[in-house]
């Protein structure tokens, strides 16, 4: 059975890589974009969030 990405990981996914391509405009060089992949964002320090996030209680 084939693995199914959600469709909100690929769409952030796809964001960040454009945002790149724009950051780095006419300096994009062949084949540079093909390195920025999951693995390359989260060795930058964005990690993937797990579980529920929850907020402290208003005092």
């Amino acid at each position: 059975m084939p693995t199914q990405v959600h469709p909100a990981r690929s769409l952030r996914r796809r964001r960040l890589r454009s945002l790149r391509i724009k950051r780095k405009g006419r300096n994009l060089r062949p084949g540079e974009a093909t390195k920025w992949t999951r693995d390359y964002f989260q060795n930058l320090g964005l990690h993937r969030l797990r579980g529920t996030v929850r907020y402290p209680e208003a005092a």
